[in-house]
């Protein structure tokens, strides 16, 4: 088949014309929509974000926690309101804490009233200590509660293999509670000094207030084991000779100087990650950051004088700054 120039370029023109049509056509049935306006196929209203001094905020007004309207990020990233087969979620906002470390930062939990699932976890702007700030760590909270490689029941070694072989069948809590009880029960029974030492309960992250030492007592054991006695004890004991607090809450965001010895309160987590926000918040107002440590550490990275001490010398440091202080009368002596 042969086709002259005049005839492709009249075939192409007629084909293109045909192509706006059927365009203008499927656009008849695409819904224009802006926030609060209703959505027709796509289910209802969505809310508009608020704006405060021309900036977008980051959570809705509390008054509409009880019913946020908004799309997933998903059917954004495929297209929002110019697509049909999109769907406005109806959300209620669940103020809970994160456990992910004892910082227990506030999170707010989306629930989607329709399938009571959690569709993501944010921050908490009402949380006094993290103020609507969260790390990693929280926003991990939604994979912990929906991984699919998450194990919601006990398991118990299949029969007949050996330890180490991996081998493992899912139980009944009843069953798994009631072997582990009797082991337990055999063992405080025996009353010697090695079987109150073959007990050993440890926790990852202690935030149940107490309780389960205290349920260890009423045993005669101590059998009680954190994640503190590894990580964060030698950092606590100070605070708690200073303040009578294992976690001190200084008033960061009005101090004026920060004086940080081998600490990383102005960029790490664990109860830090709380304190991050605040010192960043009070050096915008013009507060000073000095960072007293042997390594360059992110802190002393930012930190507006860095001091690199041999280590162990750090209380050498604060004796010659305490002497000075008190030679001179320069510190408050009416509030010390």
């Amino acid at each position: 088949m042969t086709m002259h120039r005049r005839d492709f370029m009249k075939a192409a023109a007629a084909s293109a014309g045909a192509l706006v049509t059927a365009v203008g056509a499927v656009r008849t049935f695409v819904p224009q929509a802006i926030a609060g306006e209703p959505l027709g196929a796509m289910g209802g209203k969505f809310d508009r974000v608020p704006v405060v001094n021309g900036n977008f905020q980051a959570y809705p007004p509390f008054e509409k926690w009880s019913s946020w309207r908004e799309l997933s990020g998903d059917d954004w990233k495929r297209g929002g309101i110019g697509r049909a087969d999109i769907k406005v979620h109806d959300h209620i906002l669940v103020p809970t804490i994160c456990s992910n470390c004892e910082a227990v930062c506030g999170l707010t939990a989306w629930v989607d009233k329709e399938t009571l699932t959690v569709r993501k976890y944010m921050g908490n702007p009402l949380h006094t200590g993290s103020k609507g700030r969260n790390c990693a760590k929280g926003v991990a909270v939604t994979s912990q509660t929906y991984d699919p490689d998450r194990i919601p029941f006990p398991l118990k070694r299949a029969p007949g293999s050996k330890r180490g072989e991996g081998k493992w069948v899912r139980t009944t809590w009843d069953e798994a509670l009631g072997t582990i009880g009797k082991k337990m029960r055999e063992t405080l029974q025996k009353g010697d000094a090695l079987s109150k030492k073959s007990i050993m309960h440890h926790v990852g992250r202690p935030n149940e207030s107490g309780f389960a030492k205290r349920v260890w007592s009423s045993l005669g054991q101590d059998a009680h084991n954190s994640h503190t006695n590894i990580c964060s004890a030698a950092g606590r004991f100070g605070s708690l000779a200073w303040t009578n607090d294992d976690r001190s809450s200084p008033d960061w965001e009005e101090s004026r100087l920060f004086l940080l010895v081998s600490s990383h309160a102005a960029d790490a987590g664990h109860y830090f990650q709380q304190a991050a926000g605040q010192i960043a918040a009070a050096r915008k107002r013009g507060a000073k950051l000095v960072v007293l440590d042997p390594r360059l550490s992110n802190s002393a990275g930012i930190a507006d004088l860095w001091i690199p001490c041999w280590p162990g010398s750090e209380s050498a440091i604060q004796l010659a700054i305490s002497g000075q202080l008190i030679r001179d009368k320069t510190y408050a002596r009416a509030f010390i």
